[in-house]
């Protein structure tokens, strides 16, 4: 069973700190924030906003909304069963090379936020994903991105068989 009680934030010094891989936990995750698992294809993770990630008017600031995207693109793999390090240690690379993002409306330092990730569409040469950020039921942001994978030397690769099934 899913715990609905969301936790916020102890912030150790180091803010995203290195997690065990590959690891899908069914209560409490990503730094005691609630993760649920809707599928395969599509997972959903809540946070709280802290105080740093407001500007002067206590708005999230538009860049930390990429950082959101980062968190909920990296436990959906976990959570269906992959690991971004695993694959950087085999010396293949996921970058990040298009973003198109929509701000309908800001969140505030303290709100409650849910990241909502998609995987929209994966080829042999690249992943999109399509995100939706929303406090209760009011939309935020929604945006879709794109990954290619790439060697160590820049060269683009392959999308690894691996996310192909897992995501295909």
């Amino acid at each position: 069973m899913i715990s609905r009680e969301t936790v916020y934030r102890d912030e150790p010094e180091d803010r995203f700190p290195m997690k065990p891989c590959p690891v899908w936990r069914s209560h409490v995750d990503w730094q005691q924030n609630e993760v649920r698992r809707i599928g395969m294809r599509e997972h959903e993770i809540e946070l709280r906003v802290r105080y740093d990630e407001v500007d002067a008017m206590g708005l999230v600031h538009h860049s930390n909304y990429l950082r959101y995207f980062e968190v909920g693109r990296t436990e959906l793999l976990r959570a269906s069963g992959g690991c971004y390090r695993d694959m950087e240690d085999s010396g293949q690379l996921v970058v990040v090379v298009h973003v198109d993002c929509r701000y309908h409306r800001p969140a505030r330092y303290d709100d409650l936020i849910r990241v909502r990730t998609r995987i929209e569409k994966v080829t042999a040469g690249k992943i999109i994903h399509a995100y939706e950020i929303a406090r209760a039921n009011e939309k935020l942001v929604t945006a879709l991105v794109t990954l290619v994978v790439i060697d160590r030397e820049g060269n683009p690769q392959r999308v690894p068989d691996a996310l192909l099934e897992q995501y295909g």
